[in-house]
């Protein structure tokens, strides 16, 4: 039953993709990484990572056409989140000041999406998509000590508009996309008065994405 099923799916599948496109995407991103403490005692809110700072974004997708204004693709690939903030503390014989504490996250990005498009003369092809994302941290350098017990697995969303040109077999594009987490990034340890320190980006910014894809139809 389980076999007769999955030929069935694929049976479904091959009916209505009509092609697929492999894509190399180059970008460069811009993140906004908030941190965030509650004295209890005071009632006073304090806030970090002022910096919007940008990174490098690269990965490959794989776009699965269906009928002629629908797809699906699936990619993965690397994203970079930096932060920068400044707080004040001991910098040395000379006593206190003001320091600069800079954050570098690396994830690999697993993500899946829905394409909507609007062929024009199958030449120009504008879309929107958007879909769930998966980031898996495989690197991070913390100059703050306020991140600690940092998230592995990160999920999301995210959404995308882009133009495409088809040029013959090959595909060019520019696009932009905007990346959501679910949840927070980065947890610190309470302290006595304090809720605890969480970093996570910033809702409004969070990641944004901007560059180009090169593909090729099979």
């Amino acid at each position: 039953m389980k076999k007769l099923l999955l030929f069935i799916v694929a049976l479904a599948m091959s009916a209505f993709c009509t092609g697929q496109v492999v894509n190399l995407n180059l970008a460069r991103n811009w993140s906004y990484l908030k941190w965030y403490s509650y004295d209890e005692n005071s009632g006073e809110h304090f806030r970090g990572y002022k910096e919007t700072l940008s990174g490098n974004f690269i990965s490959a997708d794989v776009e699965f056409s269906i009928r002629k204004y629908f797809g699906l693709s699936v990619e993965t690939g690397f994203m970079q989140q930096k932060g920068e903030k400044e707080y004040w503390g001991m910098t040395g014989y000379n006593g206190g000041g003001i320091i600069h504490a800079k954050t570098k996250l690396t994830y690999l990005l697993f993500s899946t999406a829905l394409i909507v498009k609007y062929p024009v003369q199958n030449k120009l092809i504008p879309y929107i998509s958007f879909g769930p994302r998966l980031n898996y941290l495989v690197a991070h350098k913390n100059e703050s000590d306020r991140m600690l017990n940092m998230e592995t697995l990160v999920p999301g969303i995210f959404g995308k508009v882009g133009v495409n040109y088809n040029w013959s077999r090959f595909i060019i594009g520019i696009n932009a996309a905007c990346h959501l987490n679910f949840k927070k990034i980065s947890t610190h340890p309470s302290y006595p008065g304090l809720s605890g320190f969480v970093p996570e980006e910033h809702t409004y910014a969070k990641t944004l994405i901007s560059g180009i894809s090169i593909g090729y139809r099979l």
